[in-house]
């Protein structure tokens, strides 16, 4: 039974920044390069909505710059990818019984959170971790994230 029509906004392309030499883009992008590098983050796992640290850490570091380390990971083992399907299966039942507004919502607000206050540290971290040119983690940054959450419930 519907309870009511529901509207959500048109997809609308990001713009096409330039990132040319003095650009205010191409700053912003030095300045969180600069900024990135200078932290050593510590990333764990999620599971069930739990933070989850093993304690087992391995390194992470550029391709390019073998030498500089971002940050540790904490390794999981065949445990934490049992629990992980577990927890994935449990939330399941919740999430297939959620109305499509609020599923889209969820959806429409984590496109809106990636975009655009986070593209910069994305797109940043891409370059670091992929060894990519500007426009390619633009493009990857776009195409995987805030376009795929908009387009979910549009289309």
């Amino acid at each position: 039974m519907s309870i009511g029509t529901f509207h959500y906004p048109q997809p609308a392309n990001e713009p096409v920044l330039s990132y040319a030499p003095g650009s205010p883009e191409r700053a912003a992008l030095k300045k969180t390069i600069a900024a990135l590098k200078k932290q050593v983050i510590d990333v764990p796992m999620y599971i069930g909505g739990k933070t989850v640290r093993t304690g087992k850490k391995i390194s992470m570091h550029p391709p390019h710059e073998r030498a500089h380390v971002l940050g540790h990971f904490h390794m999981g083992d065949k445990k934490h990818a049992i629990d992980a399907v577990n927890a994935a299966l449990k939330a399941k039942d919740a999430w297939a019984a959620m109305s499509w507004e609020n599923r889209a919502h969820i959806f429409l607000k984590a496109a809106d959170l990636l975009l655009p206050n986070t593209a910069t540290i994305l797109m940043v971290l891409l370059c670091l971790v992929k060894v990519k040119m500007l426009f390619k983690p633009k493009l990857t940054l776009l195409v995987s994230s805030s376009i795929f959450y908009d387009l979910t419930f549009t289309f």
